[in-house]
C-alpha cells in the first residue's frame, strides 16, 4: 500500500513525529509513504514562514536510513496554489530537491475554504453558483500553471461547504469541472485520490470517485492516492479500501514518483 499525502511536526497543523509514521505505516504493511509537508507563501496564512527545506530535507535523509529495507520514504511538499504567487512558487522550487509536488486549493478569492470560518464567510460573501465556479477557476488556474506533478484533494471545498450551502453534483459544473480533468491529462500530471474526505462530512473522497471515473474515460492516466494524515489514526486512513474501489474501476496501477520522474506501482510488483 501507498500513502502519498502525510503531514508531521514541519507542518504547522501537525503534531505527527516521522518516525511514528514510519512505525505505524510498516505496522499496516504500506510499501512507500511520502512526506508532504505545507508551504505557505501568503504572509496572512497561519503557515507562513513555517516550511524549513533544510530541516526537512535532513530529516528525511536520517529516515531513509534508519528505515532502508524496510519502508520507502520520498520526500514531497504540499504548496497552497495562488495565481498572483506563481513567479514566487516558481523562485522557490528552482533550487530545490523533491520527489513530487503537489498543488492544493486553500484559498480563493483570499478566503480560506480550508477552515470552517473562511468557508463560511466565503459564502456569505458570494451566491452559491459563484463561489462554487470561483473554486473551479483556482483550481484550473493551479493545473494549467504548469508548476505541480499533482493536484491535491480536489472539491476539499465541500469539506464546510456542505454546512452551509447545498451540494453540487458533477452535472451541475460539468464543463468547469472537466475543463479541470483535461488539463491534467494535456499536463500530464497525477489527480490524487485524497481519503481524508471519507472522514470529512462529504463521506468521499476528494474528488468523489464519480470524478476519478470520468478524469478515466476522458484519458486521465496517473492518480495518487493519500491519506493528507495530520493525526495518528489518521495514517493509511482507509486506504485499502480505496486502493480496492480503483481497481473495481479498472486502475491496473498507482503513480508513484521519484525526482520527478513517474513510476507505475501495482501491488503484486512487490
Amino acid at each position: 500500500m501507498i500513502d502519498y499525502h502525510i503531514h508531521t511536526i514541519f507542518s504547522c497543523d501537525s503534531h505527527l513525529k516521522p518516525e511514528m509514521v514510519c512505525n505505524r505505516a510498516i505496522e499496516r504493511d504500506f510499501y512507500e509513504i511520502a512526506f508532504t509537508e505545507h508551504l505557505d507563501l501568503d504572509p496572512q496564512d497561519d503557515g507562513y514562514g513555517y516550511y524549513n527545506y533544510d530541516d526537512i530535507t535532513e530529516k528525511i535523509s536520517e529516515l531513509k536510513s534508519q528505515y532502508n529495507g524496510r519502508l520507502k520514504i520520498k520526500k514531497g511538499v504540499e504548496i497552497t496554489y495562488q495565481k498572483e504567487r506563481e513567479d514566487e512558487i516558481r523562485r522557490f522550487l528552482n533550487d530545490k530537491d523533491y520527489d513530487f509536488i503537489i498543488g492544493s486549493v486553500h484559498l480563493v478569492n483570499n478566503f480560506d475554504v480550508s477552515h470552517d470560518e473562511g468557508t463560511a464567510e466565503f459564502f456569505k460573501q458570494l451566491d452559491r453558483e459563484r463561489a462554487f465556479l470561483s473554486y473551479f477557476e483556482v483550481t484550473f488556474d493551479l493545473v494549467n500553471s504548469g508548476i505541480f506533478d499533482c493536484l491535491g484533494h480536489f472539491e476539499m471545498i465541500r469539506r464546510y461547504a456542505l454546512k452551509y450551502i447545498a451540494d453540487y453534483s458533477y452535472e451541475e459544473f460539468k464543463k468547469p469541472i472537466d475543463e479541470i480533468l483535461e488539463t491534467i491529462k494535456k499536463k500530464r500530471i497525477a489527480l490524487e485520490v485524497n481519503t481524508s474526505g471519507l472522514r470529512h462530512l462529504p463521506k468521499e473522497t476528494y474528488p468523489r470517485m464519480e470524478i476519478v471515473r470520468r478524469f478515466l474515460n476522458l484519458g486521465g492516466k496517473y492518480l495518487t492516492i493519500g491519506s493528507d494524515a495530520h493525526l495518528p489514526e489518521h495514517i493509511g486512513y482507509r486506504i485499502p479500501e480505496t486502493m480496492k474501489l480503483l481497481k473495481n474501476m479498472g486502475i491496473e496501477g498507482i503513480t508513484l514518483f521519484n525526482k520527478g520522474e513517474k513510476i507505475s506501482y501495482k501491488e503484486k510488483d512487490v
